[in-house]
């Protein structure tokens, strides 16, 4: 009876181990709760620091998390945002958190630009303006024309150091001199949405500008 036990318990943890590897592709964030919850029940099971066989995993998952830019660098309110309008789009079902990219069909753009294109919605055009090869091959700002307000998308991380894409195209270069840019065409009293954070002002950019600074002599790739 306590070889059965033992081996149900054993199975137990086998079996959260292996959602645990499947989590990791889909939800880092889930599979390092659920690793925990693993190492403590390891320790209640079997004792004698039977942990440590988790800790693999671990260092595994905190370097997957750590290169994609995921538990270090989002905010706490962002991430929860995140999950909620994630559960709220797909009509409160929590489980759709483990259908990421079920049933998605992958096609071309209908729509493509060069240099910007303008959409015209409840009384006001909206300017899509494409910025080449900065925070990755593919970035646009968007600015709305009636009530002066720009979205400038990931090249502004209000509050705190911007990412930048290199394996998708980025350029820090490209990515300062895009900024610089912006600050000359943003006129005085427009309201600038970031990427990343609160709505601000012209100077508020500036000061973010000011904080990414890098001599030009040494901005690489």
């Amino acid at each position: 009876m306590l070889a059965n036990n033992t081996d149900q318990k054993k199975f137990i943890i086998f079996i959260i181990f292996s959602i645990n590897i499947i989590l990791i592709a889909f939800s880092p964030y889930l599979s390092l709760g659920l690793l925990f919850f693993s190492l403590v029940l390891a320790e209640v099971f079997f004792g004698k620091k039977s942990y440590l066989y988790f800790l693999p995993l671990l260092v595994i998952l905190l370097a997957y998390m750590a290169s994609s830019r995921g538990i270090f660098e989002t905010p706490k309110d962002d991430l929860t945002d995140y999950y909620k309008n994630f559960i709220a789009l797909n009509n409160g079902n929590f489980m759709a958190l483990f259908e990421w990219g079920q049933g998605i069909e992958v096609g071309l753009p209908v729509i493509t630009f060069d240099e910007g294109l303008s959409l015209h919605f409840n009384g006001e055009e909206i300017k899509v303006i494409h910025f080449a090869e900065g925070h990755t091959d593919g970035d646009a700002i968007i600015y709305f024309t009636k009530s002066n307000v720009y979205h400038l998308s990931d090249y502004y991380f209000e509050g705190r150091f911007p990412y930048v894409d290199l394996e998708n195209g980025g350029n820090v270069a490209n990515y300062l001199e895009n900024v610089d840019k912006m600050i000359l065409m943003i006129p005085d009293g427009a309201k600038i949405v970031p990427g990343h954070g609160n709505v601000t002002s012209l100077d508020e950019l500036k000061e973010y500008r000011s904080l990414i600074s890098i001599p030009k002599e040494k901005r690489t790739e």
